[in-house]
């Protein structure tokens, strides 16, 4: 999962502009907070990270979705 995610948010602030990057950074920065409070809880980490990247293929569909690029 942490690959995955890594991956999308990756992709993700390469295909945005730079207004949208900094969101996107602040975004992740908050997760990894709210991350942080799952400690060692792995279904905690578990959902933590699936609902983030639900959010994170959410927001790479709607890029999609404007193309071609």
């Amino acid at each position: 999962l942490d690959v995955k995610m890594a991956t999308l948010y990756g992709v993700l602030t390469r295909l945005v502009g730079m207004g949208e990057r900094g969101a996107l950074r602040d975004a992740q920065a908050d997760w990894l907070r709210e991350r942080a409070t799952c400690g060692a809880q792995t279904a905690c980490l578990v959902q933590a990270y699936r609902s983030r990247i639900e959010l994170l293929e959410k927001d790479l569909q709607a890029i999609y979705s404007r193309g071609p690029f």
